[in-house]
């Protein structure tokens, strides 16, 4: 009776210490291939301020998705989320429908910590160097399906994918943050900087 009571003590300490440890991590969840993952890459209070990041930051592997891929994604109504690394003035001008803007100089992880981290996710700016930040950073976060749009915005508009304005129209204009991108634009679309 005794060894019964003393197993049955321990069975329940095992299962009540495992159950706890999912409950204690919000960023337990179960990746694509059904294997567990632990997709915190480090604590909330181990990442440092965006900004920080971005100075220190060298190296990238968020992969690329091309816009015939987000394309394909989005029609299949898997459940994603594409963000739009840029400041507010250039979302307002154009941006993909249904992309939700975190910003670059106005990034923090308080924008997207409540992101679903099952959900893929595709950030894209104007022609990609912003995005490729806020992309590491997610991984960083504990985002496992982070994904930067090839080409960015740009990219999306020559490979004839349209745009919408601030007020939910379709626009032919393009805000490519430079002079240099303006270069890049093909098409009737019209860059602004």
């Amino acid at each position: 009776m005794q060894n019964f009571i003393l197993l049955s003590l321990l069975c329940f300490l095992i299962t009540t210490t495992t159950y706890s440890q999912g409950l204690d991590d919000p960023f337990s969840q179960v990746a694509r291939g059904g294997q567990s993952v632990d997709a915190a890459a480090m604590s909330s209070a181990e990442i440092p301020a965006f900004k920080k990041f971005v100075n220190e930051q060298k190296e990238f592997n968020a992969p690329h998705m091309l816009p015939t891929e987000l394309e394909t994604l989005r029609a299949s109504g898997e459940r994603m989320f594409v963000l739009d690394s840029r400041s507010k003035e250039e979302y307002n001008i154009s941006h993909i429908a249904g992309a939700k803007r975190v910003g670059f100089e106005d990034f923090t992880s308080e924008k997207v910590w409540m992101l679903n981290r099952e959900y893929t996710i595709i950030v894209y700016c104007a022609a990609g160097q912003r995005s490729k930040y806020v992309a590491q950073y997610l991984q960083m976060m504990g985002f496992v399906d982070v994904y930067v749009l090839e080409g960015s915005l740009i990219n999306w508009s020559n490979t004839g994918h349209e745009v919408i304005d601030a007020a939910g129209n379709v626009t032919d204009k393009i805000h490519v943050f430079n002079k240099d991108n303006a270069r890049l634009l093909k098409g009737s679309a019209k860059s602004v900087w």
